[in-house]
């Protein structure tokens, strides 16, 4: 039973830590790719701002910072539901 939550709980900090990575990461590169289009370049750099701002934002500074932690953040709110959702069916199978 402990080595299947923690198996469990190891999958679900991995999966909760890259998904919001991969998402910024499309975001960036979308708004990078939409500057390729003729005319859409002021759209694209703003868009860049943007995304850096709220990455500064959560950073303290660092975009890069920025990412891990939204990557930790995310992680641990899949850890915390999987923990959740393991005690609601455990309790749920016992009656």
């Amino acid at each position: 039973m402990l080595i299947h939550l923690l198996r469990s709980l190891v999958l679900t900090g991995i999966a909760g830590f890259i998904a919001p990575l991969l998402f910024m990461g499309m975001l960036i590169t979308t708004a990078f790719l939409i500057g390729y289009v003729p005319g859409l370049d002021g759209i694209s750099h703003d868009n860049l701002n943007r995304l850096t701002h709220f990455l500064n934002v959560f950073g303290s500074g660092s975009p890069l910072r920025g990412v891990v932690v939204l990557g930790i953040v995310g992680g641990s709110v899949g850890m915390l539901f999987d923990t959740y959702a393991l005690l609601a069916t455990s309790k749920s199978t016992s009656r």
